[in-house]
C-alpha cells in the first residue's frame, strides 16, 4: 500500500495501480486501498485526457522545435 502512494507520489500512477490492484486482491475489505484505486483511476483518465488535448500536443511540438538554450532550431528534423 506504501509502495503505491509512493508511486502516486512521483507520478508513476500505471506502477501505483497495479500495486494497489495487487493489494486489493489479497484484502478486499482494504477500504483504503479501494479509495486509492477509485485516486488512481481518475488521476490516469485526467492525464490520458491531458496528453490528448490539442494544447498539450501543440506545446510538446513547440519544446521540441527548440533547443536547450531555449533557442530555435535552425536544422529541419528529418
Amino acid at each position: 500500500f506504501r509502495r503505491s502512494q509512493a508511486y502516486k507520489e512521483i507520478n508513476q500512477l500505471d506502477d501505483a495501480i497495479k500495486d494497489a490492484k495487487r493489494l486489493y486482491t489479497i484484502d478486499s475489505k482494504n477500504k483504503e486501498c479501494l479509495d486509492l484505486i477509485q485516486l488512481l483511476n481518475k488521476l490516469i483518465i485526467e492525464k490520458t485526457n491531458e496528453q490528448r488535448s490539442t494544447k498539450s500536443q501543440t506545446k510538446q511540438m513547440l519544446d521540441l522545435a527548440k533547443n536547450e538554450k531555449g533557442e530555435k532550431r535552425t536544422t529541419v528534423i528529418k
